[in-house]
């Protein structure tokens, strides 16, 4: 079988895959269920990065990460000063 066969048979198989409706592609992970959005609304309650990466079982740094992708880091940590906790300087994270 050549390379052109091997491509069309694939192509075919994946075509079969999708119309049954199967999934395809790389799986969700805990990251893709954080949204920068959903981060800004845990910030607004008063959590902090270190509280937030407990909630989503993820490392600090990926929070951050997260957060830089999309240029909001210091917009989450402005939002958690004015929060309620932040003014206070409740730590719950322990």
């Amino acid at each position: 079988m050549n390379s052109e066969e091997h491509g069309q048979r694939v192509r075919k198989g994946l075509e079969r895959a999708r119309s049954e409706g199967k999934r395809l592609g790389r799986p969700i992970t805990k990251e893709d269920s954080m949204s920068p959005e959903m981060l800004m609304v845990f910030a607004d309650r008063g959590y902090s990065i270190r509280r937030c990466a407990k909630v989503f079982s993820v490392s600090r740094m990926t929070i951050v990460r997260r957060l830089r992708a999309v240029g909001r880091e210091e917009e989450f940590i402005d939002r958690y000063k004015s929060s309620s906790r932040g003014k206070t300087g409740v730590n719950e994270d322990e």
